[in-house]
């Protein structure tokens, strides 16, 4: 892959990012925000060198410089290579910032929110009343049993079982 890295999805830099060490999910959404409304893709500043950083970003978006330079050619490479996996086995990617990320989502956990979501089948489900079930890997038939109860009866109150 060429080192230059400004043909990269925003969806795969955000995954780049999110492999940073440093770079937590508060950061990234803060800087997939910020440049958002700075107009400014997060592919054209990632992984770029402080120094070009400095020069390059806007007014009152140095405290980016920091996350943004750490991030290495070659964990951008690995985001490139499972971003495009996701693809090829049928996913998509939703982003923060996106119309399609979940609406809900973003509300109740704002910064919080995963960056990034893979979505594997009618990504317009999102934006429907959902629930979710979570548990452990391992559950007895009990929780099996409770959790298709559980599945069954919010799929009858037209909600979408995520």
């Amino acid at each position: 892959m060429s080192a230059d890295y400004r043909e990269l999805p925003e969806s795969a830099c955000i995954l780049a990012l999110l492999m940073t060490p440093g770079s937590g999910v508060v950061m990234v959404n803060r800087i997939v925000s910020a440049l958002e409304e700075a107009r400014t893709p997060l592919r054209a500043v990632v992984g770029q060198s402080a120094t070009v950083l400095r020069k390059g970003l806007s007014a009152g978006l140095e405290w980016m410089i920091e996350p943004l330079s750490h991030c290495e050619a070659g964990t951008l490479e690995r985001a490139a290579f499972l971003h495009d996996r996701v693809h090829r086995t049928g996913g998509q990617w939703v982003w923060f910032g996106q119309d399609d990320y979940p609406v809900r989502v973003r509300e109740l956990m704002e910064y919080q929110a995963p960056p990034l979501l893979t979505v594997y089948g009618d990504v317009e489900l999102l934006r429907q009343p959902s629930v979710s079930i979570v548990g452990t890997r391992d559950p007895s038939e009990h929780g099996k049993t409770l959790a298709g109860e559980l599945a069954r009866w919010s799929h009858e109150c037209d909600r979408v079982v995520v």
